[in-house]
């Protein structure tokens, strides 16, 4: 039964960063995005969310 949250190397431009999705499973076929992180030279950082980047003032 493949359903709850996992975590999936998504990206690799070594050996700087690497990309990582968190996401739910729902099923062996579905899958809904919930965060990215990124690691970029040994620190972990969460991406922001595209709402917020979207709402936020430049």
């Amino acid at each position: 039964n493949m359903t709850g949250t996992e975590y999936v190397l998504s990206e690799v431009l070594e050996p700087h960063l690497f990309v990582i999705r968190k996401q739910k499973r729902d099923s062996p076929e579905k899958v809904t995005p919930m965060l990215s992180y990124y690691i970029l030279d040994g620190s972990i950082y969460q991406a922001p969310q595209l709402c917020n980047v979207f709402s936020s003032r430049i």
